[in-house]
């Protein structure tokens, strides 16, 4: 894990590389109490 920068809060955002092939995701996730869509992957 390491840390890209900050959020306007001043939360860190963090991110976790998993193995080193040749394919990248990027996995991008909140969490929210509510009925909508909470989480976002491409």
């Amino acid at each position: 894990m390491f840390i890209i920068g900050f959020s306007v809060s001043g939360r860190p955002l963090e991110v976790y590389q998993f193995g080193s092939g040749p394919s990248e995701r990027l996995i991008v996730a909140g969490v929210h109490g509510g009925n909508e869509w909470n989480t976002i992957a491409r």
